[in-house]
């Protein structure tokens, strides 16, 4: 749930910095096994689980912000 909250609000910042509106209807980010890295698509972003999955309550708030990190980064591709 923390990816998916923190890419639809990191999504709309961009839009408001850059000035620019997403214009696919759509945006689905999927978490795979052993994919070793992320990769943006037109509509989709792939990510590796261990970049994106986070437990509330055992995550720590550094790998969240790495999380963020990488979130924001596969969203500017877009």
């Amino acid at each position: 749930m923390f990816a998916l909250e923190f890419g639809q609000k990191s999504m709309i910042e961009l839009e408001k910095y850059t000035e620019f509106d997403y214009k696919f209807p759509k945006l689905d980010m999927a978490a795979v096994p052993d994919l070793g890295g992320a990769m943006e698509n037109w509509g989709l972003i792939i990510y590796s689980e261990e970049l994106v999955l986070v437990t509330e309550g055992v995550t720590n708030t550094k790998v969240k912000q790495l999380v963020g990190q990488i979130i924001s980064h596969e969203n500017t591709h877009q």
